[in-house]
């Protein structure tokens, strides 16, 4: 996929706006990116390891560890459903916090309901 972006951006005129947008602002580009970074890495590794968490810590049976995945999904998808009418309502910063703040918290309450089991 990289290369057909690198391509698909090459023909794209370079306008001296854009470059001037650019310039200077690499550092606020990189800090307002690293927060989906982040974000990101802890929502979808969490799918990797919570079935295998699930059964071993828990024993969650199959089914069950399908409907937990599940409900993970459908707050994802309803987090990013919701997520661009409220960041334009709110501001980015404040929902950026907010949900960083939330899902820090969902994380939490995932360590202390694994640690709990058996």
């Amino acid at each position: 996929m990289a290369v057909v972006n690198f391509k698909t951006w090459e023909y794209i005129p370079k306008r001296d706006l854009t470059r001037k947008l650019l310039e200077g602002n690499l550092l606020r580009i990189l800090g307002s990116v690293s927060v989906t970074i982040i974000w990101a890495i802890s929502m979808y590794t969490l799918y990797v390891y919570l079935g295998a968490a699930l059964y071993s810590e828990n024993r969650f049976s199959s089914s069950e560890i399908a409907l937990a995945v599940t409900f993970y999904g459908v707050g994802a998808v309803l987090g990013s459903l919701t997520s661009g009418k409220l960041t334009d309502k709110f501001g980015e910063r404040k929902i950026s916090k907010t949900t960083l703040i939330f899902l820090t918290l969902v994380l939490i309450c995932l360590g202390i309901f694994f640690s709990s089991g058996d």
